[in-house]
């Protein structure tokens, strides 16, 4: 969604992952519609390598703008899931939009102008139990953009972060540990959350939680109600969802 919504605004993009087929689809649609120009990068976002591979096809081209929203998480209680699944997941979650951000981010200050997008996630606005190294991998997101806004200001290149709820894409649709009907807030559509990040960036907001549910619930978890609440209250919620062989 994030790169439809910088295709119509008339940018060339790079569209960098695992699913090969699904972006060669994605980069069609994009050049038939906006009439830009895309090329696509597989590569395993979680790996060693994907800069290196990401570089070869980008080296050459001027960017200017990186939307870093690589992420994937699961439930289960840290003891019950694989450490080396969870070592994978630290690695997307938190080192992918680091060397990203650090990668990209020389050129645009060099040329004065430019934007760093990272997308967090409600979960890591508080300790989120069953999803602990989710929560505190969207934590780091927050608190690196947050600072690296700071950094770069005055220097021509925004930077902001996009927090998220329930948001109507694959990487929650399609999973089978969640049941859409109970979560405790609606659903946003992919565009509306795309609408707002892209202005976040525009305005060189910090930080900006997407959506009016979920500024009110972190209002209320941040100022009105003691962390350890707040944390009870995500716990409960996980558990409507988590699979009973990976509780605790």
């Amino acid at each position: 969604a994030f790169a439809t919504g910088v295709a119509a605004k008339g940018l060339n993009g790079v569209l960098p992952g695992r699913r090969e087929e699904r972006l060669n689809e994605i980069a069609d649609e994009l050049k038939a519609s906006y009439a830009i120009q895309t090329r696509v990068v597989t590569t395993n976002l979680a790996g060693d390598a994907f800069l290196a591979d990401i570089r070869q096809t980008t080296d050459a081209l001027d960017v200017g703008l990186i939307v870093s929203n690589a992420g994937a998480g699961s439930l289960g209680a840290m003891l019950k899931v694989d450490v080396e699944e969870l070592a994978d997941r630290l690695a997307l979650n938190t080192t992918a939009h680091l060397r990203l951000a650090h990668h990209f981010g020389e050129r645009p200050v060099a040329k004065g102008k430019g934007g760093i997008l990272l997308v967090g996630s409600m979960a890591g606005m508080q300790g989120t139990p069953l999803a602990g190294n989710y929560a505190g991998a969207k934590a780091y997101i927050h608190n690196l953009g947050q600072a690296l806004n700071y950094e770069l200001n005055g220097t021509g290149v925004h930077v902001s972060v996009t927090v998220p709820g329930p948001t109507n894409t694959p990487g929650l649709t399609e999973r089978t540990d969640i049941d859409l009907a109970q979560l405790p807030g609606p659903v946003m559509s992919a565009d509306k959350l795309v609408a707002i990040g892209l202005d976040g960036l525009a305005k060189n907001r910090p930080l900006v939680v997407a959506g009016r549910s979920n500024r009110l619930m972190d209002f209320m978890f941040r100022r009105v109600m003691p962390r350890q609440t707040g944390r009870n209250m995500m716990g409960m919620m996980a558990a409507k969802h988590a699979p009973a062989e990976l509780r605790m």
